[in-house]
């Protein structure tokens, strides 16, 4: 009776452990810009989540800006809002590559995680995979159309049809990529330090000035640098605090 009180209570415990194990599998960054502005996003979230303190705006200076590639007449106060943006993700895979964490979930304040257990398709995945974000159509169809109301009323039906559930590879070859970089996963500081090389040195980047975080995935994605993309969107936006956002 005894002994089997014993293998129960250990059965319980082993299980108990890998319920954890699976539940903490990805760890969930929130990136965060410490400004009054944007603290009341905060309140969505619960400790499933960790809140990473970004870059402030304010923090950029005027040289810093003449770094970077904009239209002609974005204002000052959205170039250093692009530029602190981009210097949170940079950070945030610095974080990820001195701490030597594995499964990393990382999101931008206006993103939930739709749903946690499907997190556990990531768990023998090794590379850069977009968890959220929005099918892009500047990429020139087949028959040569390239405007957006194609692209809403037949081709995105088309694509979104035969995307398989969980992992998918993007669809250069069939005109499509994903923009926005409000959710994504990081396996490991291998594959973060791949990412932030690419970002920082890679030769697309010709035009020899700096771009936000997002332009610069589409590129790595137009050289087959980023491939891959989860479907149905894991990282969803809220919409409330997205509409709300700087762009």
């Amino acid at each position: 009776s005894i002994i089997r009180v014993t293998i129960v209570s250990t059965f319980c415990h082993i299980l108990k452990n890998k319920i954890f194990y699976i539940l903490k599998m990805c760890e969930v960054f929130v990136l965060n810009c410490p400004t009054e502005k944007y603290k009341s996003r905060l309140k969505k979230y619960d400790n499933r989540y960790n809140i990473f303190e970004g870059t402030k705006p304010d923090d950029i200076s005027d040289e810093e800006i003449k770094q970077y590639s904009f239209y002609w007449n974005a204002n000052p106060d959205y170039r250093r809002a692009v530029i602190s943006c981009r210097k949170t993700h940079l950070k945030m895979l610095d974080h990820i590559i001195e701490n030597n964490l594995r499964n990393v979930v990382v999101l931008e304040d206006d993103t939930i995680i739709d749903d946690f257990d499907k997190l556990k398709n990531l768990e023998n995945f090794h590379s850069f995979c977009y968890l959220g974000g929005k099918l892009g159509w500047k990429i020139k169809s087949k028959d040569g159309k390239n405007d957006m109301k194609d692209f809403k009323n037949r081709r995105h039906k088309e694509i979104t049809e035969n995307l398989k559930k969980g992992i998918n590879e993007i669809g250069i070859e069939n005109c499509w990529r994903i923009s926005q970089t409000c959710g994504y996963f990081i396996p490991d500081k291998k594959e973060a330090m791949r990412i932030k090389i690419l970002v920082e040195d890679y030769i697309p980047n010709n035009f020899f000035r700096k771009k936000a975080i997002d332009t610069e995935f589409i590129l790595l994605q137009k050289e087959k640098k980023i491939k891959w993309m989860f479907y149905p969107a894991i990282a969803v936006l809220h919409l409330e605090d997205a509409k709300k956002g700087f762009t």
